[in-house]
This record gives C-alpha cells, structure tokens and sequence, in this order.
C-alpha cells in the first residue's frame, strides 16, 4: 500500500536551504562594499567638485538707512543803528556791501498720527462632549 502522505521533512530543508543563500549573500555583499572601502573608494567621500561646476558667490544686499537730519538756524538782523557791512569788502572805490540775513524758518512738525485700535479678542473656545 502507498501513501499519499507527504512528510514534513523536506520543508524543512527548504526553509534551510533558503536561510543559507539568503545568509550567504549577504556576507559576499558586504565583504564587496568592505572591500571597496579599504580600497579608498569611498562615496560618501567622494569630491562633488568634478560633477557639479562651482557656483559663483552670492551677492548680499545690505539695507542701510540714513537717516538726514535739516539742521537751520536763525539769523539776528543787524542792530538797529548801523550796517551790515561785509568784512571781505575792498577798502578802495566800491561801495560797501551790505548784507542781509534772510530768515529760514522751518515748517511746524506734523502731528502725530494715532496708534492703531487693538485686535479684538480672539474667541472664547468650547468643548461639547
């Protein structure tokens, strides 16, 4: 009489069998890439200068402010009895300059303009079970 039993055995020796390819890949992949590395052929070590051309340097824009300040004065006119009479002025036949400081006034400062009204209130958060 025969059997139509198949025995558990020869799955077994396939799961092995499996195991000890897949585990003796592994080992000659990585004595490959060890190999590589003692050798000096790193790729994470690798220049990028000969595959990628060097950028120029980026310019920077600085933003500077100046501030300009109008400085003006008053002049005080010349007293009452007498002239103005430049210092610079020939002694000889010209007649004398007299000058007369024109007043610079400046314009009134404008007035302020008001804060901005706060941001209302953000609102209020509820939880419904």
């Amino acid at each position: 009489m025969k059997t139509t039993e198949r025995r558990g055995g020869r799955r077994g020796n396939t799961a092995l069998a499996i195991a000890a390819v897949s585990g003796a890949s592994f080992l000659a992949l990585l004595g490959g890439l060890s190999r590589q590395l003692a050798s000096g052929h790193d790729p994470a070590l690798a220049t990028t200068t000969a595959t990628r051309p060097a950028e120029p340097p980026r310019r920077i824009l600085l933003r500077r402010i100046h501030k300009r300040v109008i400085v003006t004065r008053v002049i005080p006119a010349a007293p009452a009895g007498g002239s103005a009479v430049a210092p610079s002025a020939p002694v000889g036949g010209s007649a004398p300059v007299v000058s007369s400081a024109p007043v610079v006034t400046s314009a009134p400062a404008p007035t302020p303009v008001p804060a901005p009204a706060p941001a209302p209130a953000p609102a209020p958060v509820t939880r419904s079970s």
